[in-house]
């Protein structure tokens, strides 16, 4: 897979982040309050963490990358630094692209 391949599918990914966030975000309001460990919420994270797993096999995810990008590292929103085995350094992953970065450099 090149690195074109694997970041369009990430970008997809993300997308798909999105619309699952923005779905609970809607229902928050419908039912005023939403509880992701319901079986609506269920429905849509585990589905998502599913994908996410799926994902991670496809484009050679072998550090979990893609679950710490978006859960621990905000969708990249914190900003965190992380260093890939082959890395001397940490690198701050705030991109699809750095997490796209890390992912190669891991393997």
């Amino acid at each position: 897979m090149t690195s074109k391949e694997r970041y369009k599918l990430l970008v997809e990914w993300k997308d798909q982040y999105e619309v699952c966030d923005e779905a609970q975000k809607l229902l928050e309001k419908l039912l005023r309050g939403f509880d992701t460990d319901s079986p609506l919420g269920a429905a849509i994270w585990t589905t998502f963490d599913r994908y996410t797993d799926a994902l991670a096999a496809n484009v050679g995810d072998t550090g979990a990358w893609l679950s710490w990008f978006c859960w621990d590292n905000n969708m990249g929103a914190k900003s965190s630094k992380a260093k890939a085995p082959s890395w001397k350094k940490f690198k701050k992953v705030k991109t699809l692209k750095d997490l796209c970065k890390i992912i190669e450099a891991d393997n």
